[in-house]
Parts: C-alpha cells; structure tokens; sequence
C-alpha cells in the first residue's frame, strides 16, 4: 500500500514536473497559463462533476449515505471556522487568507484519496471514499472560491497615498454559484429524481472532465517556474499550519464528529478519515491564479503537503493497526 501512494505521489510531481519545463521552454507564458486556468475551471470542472456524479451514486446511495455527507460537512465547515482566527494567529497577509483557509480545510479527495482509500480497503470503500468528494467539492465552490476571489478582489483596493476606494463586486451568481457547483447541484437534483442523462453526454463528459488533474498539476508547475524566474519562490512558516491541519486536524475533526453518528459503518468512518487527510487540492492553485490570488503561495502548499504525503502514510497505516480508528 505504501509503495503504490508513493507511486502516485510520484506520478503527481512528474506531472508537476512537466508543466515547469513547459514553462521553462517558453510554450506557457501567463497568456496560456491563464487560458489553462480558464480551461480548467470553466470548462473541465464542471464536466468532471456530471461524470463523477453519474459515475459514482445513485438516487439510492445518496440517500442511504447521508450521515457520511454530512460528518464530512461539518469537518470541512469546522476547519473553515478554526482557520478563520488561526489565519489571524499565523499572521497570514490579508490577502492570502482566502488560500491559506482553502488549503488548511480542503484535501485533494480524488487523485490521491481516492487511490489510497482503494489500497486500504479494497473496492468497497470507493462509494463511502466519494461521500467526501461530494462534500469537498460542494463546501470548496460555494464558500472557499469566494475566499479566494475576495483575496484578489475585496471591498476595497487600496492604492497610493493610503486612500481607498470601493471596487465593484462581483456579480452574485458569479461568485457564489460558479459552474462546478451548478453542476453538482444540478446533478444532485437529477440523480435524486431518477433522471439519467444520455450515455454520450456522460462519456463527452468524462472525456473533457479527465483533463482536470493534469491541466491543474501543469498549471501549478507553470506557476512554480514563473516564481522561480520572478525570486519569489520562497518558504512561509503559515505552511507549517497548513500541514498540521491536512494531517492531523482534519482527520481528527472526522474522527471526532462521526461519534456523533453512531451508525455510521466502520468502513465508512475509516475511508473519510483517510480522505480528510489528503494533501491540499490540486484546484486551490488554479482557482487562485484565475482570480488573481496569490497562485504560487497555493502551488508551493500543494507540493509541500504532497511530497509529505509518502512520509505520512506509513503513521497513518500505523493508526489503523493500532485500532485508533
């Protein structure tokens, strides 16, 4: 199991890789980057959630697996409230907070989570694995994407001589009902009513949708270059905050909410918390850089939790062997 996570780290940071020496060669400049971005975001996302959606549950699976939607809605939501004033007590910039909340709340659910619940427990924890998916994609398109949208574009910018001046908001729709989140509501409603879509729709759909993950682990190379180039690739010690939160608080926040839930399957318990302590998703960075956040502090967060990701596993192994949970 161990050599297999450590695999797909590697995949990860191969593919990473990639996107530095793309930009490197000069074949992605922020003009192609921010088409990546826009691509992704706009385009592949949405697209991937229909096809997860179909692909994975049921009207009969997302009924009967509520309370694992729900204990994992309450994690994600209580580590949105603790990084709120640990933001504060890390000294985070203002305009970082929206990432550094994003990074210390959500966790990298499919490419990574998935694969390590799979190895852990064998094919039946793929649907309670997805439970998470669900809660993390919706939680992160209708309340962390505005977080990092206001790290770019708050109430005011300030400008020279200290005065400051209101910028326009954002429509409403735009910022709180982006497309992902359209789509997985949209999705949500469709499958609880038992309307299927038609079968080339779906494959259009996982065509398009498998794009995510590369184009989002590209960009994060692009930006990683760009910062390298710039001198502004450097360590901030709020990082640290965010590991404790990935490895340790979130599984803990998991472990401690499904108590209240005392139904809840052993199986179903043990794969949230395995997915709850996945390194930072992969789309923070390129959700950043298409709102003008801070990319490259998103980008060196990913590849830090991800690289730290092989060396936690084993204690994480450790922790299921000891019956901890």
């Amino acid at each position: 199991m161990v050599v297999s996570a450590i695999s797909i780290v590697a995949v990860i940071l191969c593919i990473i890789a990639l996107g530095i020496l793309l930009a490197r060669l000069g074949w992605l400049g922020e003009k192609e980057s921010a088409l990546l971005a826009k691509l992704t975001t706009k385009v592949a996302l949405p697209l991937m959630v229909v096809s997860n959606m179909y692909k994975y549950f049921t009207h009969d699976s997302l009924v009967q697996n509520a309370s694992g939607i729900a204990v994992s809605m309450l994690s994600i939501a209580g580590l949105i409230l603790l990084g709120l004033p640990v933001a504060r007590l890390a000294r985070v910039p203002a305009n970082r907070r929206g990432v550094f909340i994003s990074m210390f709340a959500f966790s990298n659910s499919v490419f990574i989570g998935v694969p390590v619940s799979t190895a852990l427990f064998g094919e039946e924890a793929v649907g309670f694995a997805l439970l998470y998916y669900i809660a993390n994609t919706s939680i992160f398109w209708s309340v962390a994407n505005s977080m990092i949208i206001s790290d770019a574009k708050g109430k005011f910018d300030v400008i020279a001589g200290g005065r400051e001046v209101r910028t326009q908001p954002r429509a409403f729709f735009a910022r709180v009902l982006p497309l992902p989140l359209i789509a997985f509501l949209v999705c949500a409603v469709l499958i609880y009513l038992r309307i299927p879509l038609p079968e080339f729709v779906l494959d259009a759909a996982g065509y398009v949708g498998n794009m995510v993950t590369p184009l989002s682990l590209i960009y994060t190379g692009a930006v990683l270059m760009r910062m390298i180039r710039m001198g502004r690739f450097q360590w901030h010690w709020d990082y640290i905050v965010v590991v404790l939160g990935r490895f340790f608080l979130a599984p803990a926040a998991i472990l401690g909410i499904s108590l209240l839930f005392p139904t809840i399957p052993m199986l179903m318990r043990s794969a949230l918390i395995v997915q709850a302590s996945m390194p930072v998703m992969a789309n923070i960075a390129i959700v950043a850089g298409s709102e003008g956040a801070d990319s490259g502090y998103a980008a060196g967060g990913m590849v830090l939790t991800t690289i730290l990701t092989a060396a936690f596993l084993p204690l994480l192994m450790m922790a299921m062997e000891a019956g901890w949970f």
